[in-house]
């Protein structure tokens, strides 16, 4: 598989010179791991922070099922959270 990476990003991180440190740690990637690596390790954490958010949206519901049954007059601030939080 032939990957095309957009070299104009890495131009532009190298311009800046804040991201002077990033741009040098892309590059040392790019030059020490194979492309197919560096985007599974990508595709790994953007799933893992999916299932986090996912376990967090579930705790979310469940303690706001709970607060509603328990009665606390608190409730609608909760909801108000979990709107947001969408």
């Amino acid at each position: 598989m032939k990957y095309d990476i957009p070299i104009s990003i890495f131009v532009h991180l190298r311009n800046v010179r804040k991201y002077s440190c990033l741009f040098s740690f892309c590059i040392y990637l790019l030059n020490k791991c194979k492309i197919e690596f560096i985007l599974l390790c990508i595709y790994n954490i953007i799933h893992i922070i999916k299932i986090y958010l996912i376990l967090q949206c579930q705790y979310l519901k469940n303690r706001l099922i709970l607060i509603f049954r328990q009665g606390i007059k608190t409730a609608h601030f909760n909801v108000i959270i979990i709107i947001f939080y969408y």
